[in-house]
């Protein structure tokens, strides 16, 4: 990939934790949307998406348009991407949650359905197009994007608590979209 993969807006504790006031949230929801953008042109550019098959930019572009129906296999639940219009803290969730989740199938997907997708090509859009710039590499919770100790034992157990994995259950494995 090249270095003009649009890297996702940093997470801010305060969102994580609640505490984020409204207009702290719509700011970062404003980042979102522009990487939003950024992504969209992305994995419509054959040269700067170069090394991501075809298959797998086709469900990135379902899952990055709002109400899009990314094509994967439905023991996944990747959902188009959350609408505008809903409270910042609602819609802060939703996106949260919908990153988690298209990180999860793409940290999956590959060695458990097969197909077309490369643990390489997955692995580098997990890194690069859905992890801040500069986490890349790093210890850090694959959803709500924290830093982790490099201890097993810690990451197991922020596993347990971590917020945007709770909210996650709570929208359960379903279809249906939680917003």
């Amino acid at each position: 990939m090249t270095t003009t993969t649009p890297a996702f807006p940093p997470v801010s504790p305060a969102v994580l934790d609640r505490t984020a006031r409204e207009a702290d949230a719509a700011a970062w929801l404003a980042d979102v949307d522009a990487w939003r953008d950024r992504a969209r042109a992305w994995v419509r550019d054959d040269a700067a998406a170069a090394g991501v098959s075809a298959p797998l930019r086709g469900v990135l572009a379902g899952a990055l348009a709002v109400g899009g129906d990314p094509t994967v296999p439905s023991v996944y639940v990747v959902r188009g991407f959350p609408p505008d219009g809903l409270d910042p803290e609602l819609r802060a969730w939703a996106v949260l949650v919908w990153r988690s989740w298209l990180v999860d199938y793409l940290s999956d997907v590959w060695d458990t359905v097969g197909g077309d997708l490369t643990p390489a090509e997955c692995a580098l859009v997990v890194d690069e197009l859905l992890t801040p710039a500069g986490l890349a590499g790093t210890s850090v919770c694959l959803d709500c994007l924290q830093p982790l100790r490099d201890r097993p034992a810690d990451a197991a157990a922020h596993a347990a608590v971590c917020p945007v994995r709770t909210a996650r259950a709570r929208t359960g494995t379903e279809r249906p979209s939680p917003w």
